[in-house]
C-alpha cells in the first residue's frame, strides 16, 4: 500500500524517517485520523503533533518524540489487563 502522506527523511534512502504525517501514523497504528487528533488534544501527555507555521492541514510527528510518547502511553502484552 502506498503512503498517503509524506514521511520526512534525512539524507540517504535507508535512513530512519525524521517525521511522519498524521495519515501515515494512522495507517501504521491501525487507528483513525480522528483518534490521532484526539490523542493530541488530551490534557495529560498529549501526542506531540506539530504543524509548520501558517499551516493547518494534517500535521506531523517527529519520530523520536512519538517513540517516547508511545512508550509512556502503551504497555507490554502481559501488562494490558493489570490493575493499577
Amino acid at each position: 500500500m502506498r503512503p498517503r502522506g509524506r514521511v520526512l527523511k534525512g539524507e540517504g534512502s535507508d535512513m530512519t524517517p525524521l517525521a511522519i504525517t498524521v495519515p501515515d501514523l494512522a495507517e501504521q497504528t491501525g487507528k483513525s485520523r480522528n483518534t490521532i487528533y484526539e490523542w493530541a488534544k488530551r490534557e495529560t501527555d498529549p501526542l506531540p503533533l506539530r504543524f509548520e507555521k501558517g499551516t493547518r492541514k494534517d500535521g506531523f510527528i517527529v519520530v523520536d518524540e512519538f517513540l517516547s510518547w508511545w512508550s509512556r502511553n502503551s504497555v507490554h502484552y502481559k501488562e494490558r489487563f493489570a490493575d493499577g
